[in-house]
Formats: structure tokens, C-alpha cells, sequence
């Protein structure tokens, strides 16, 4: 074994000692990616969805619908498409 900048090596170079210390700080940052990724994705926002039909079933295309929250008065509008299908995202979760 030869000693080279504080790293035990053996005869054919290869490290000893620093390998298993570079593969714990590898998994370390490879966990502390996955919960940062993990937390990015976490909102504080909700959605409405779905279909506005008519009294024979029928889709309705192109309605106004309008998102109230009565405790806050906070409000957001949209549009059916044209299979009568809505989405209402990024509303604030409340009560």
C-alpha cells in the first residue's frame, strides 16, 4: 500500500479508502435531488372539473362557469370546450 495525499492506495492504484466515501456523498446527493424534487411539485392550490349537460343530457359547449368561494368572495370564470368538459385550476385551498 502506498499513502498519496492522505488516500491509502494499494499496489495497482486503485483507491481504498476514498471509494466508499465518494459512494455515500453520491447517495447523499442523490437523496437530498429526489426530496427537493419531490417538494417542488407539492402546491397549495385545488381544481374544480367537469361536464355541463342539459336537462336531455345533452354536452353543453361553450358555457360560462364561474368558480365562488363564499368565505372569501375570491372568484374564477371559464369556458366549457366543446364536448362540455371544464377545468378550473389554481384555486386557493380554503373553506
Amino acid at each position: 500500500m502506498l499513502m498519496h495525499s492522505g488516500i491509502i492506495l494499494s499496489q495497482n492504484g486503485s483507491n481504498l479508502h476514498s471509494g466508499h466515501s465518494q459512494m455515500r456523498t453520491l447517495a447523499s446527493v442523490s437523496l437530498l435531488l429526489a426530496l427537493a424534487a419531490s417538494l417542488a411539485a407539492q402546491t397549495f392550490r385545488g381544481g374544480v372539473q367537469g361536464t355541463v349537460t342539459d336537462s336531455s343530457g345533452a354536452v353543453v359547449a361553450d358555457a360560462e362557469i364561474t368558480v365562488t368561494s363564499p368565505s372569501t368572495g375570491f372568484s374564477r370564470s371559464s369556458k366549457t370546450d366543446n364536448t362540455g368538459n371544464y377545468f378550473v385550476s389554481e384555486l386557493p385551498i380554503g373553506t
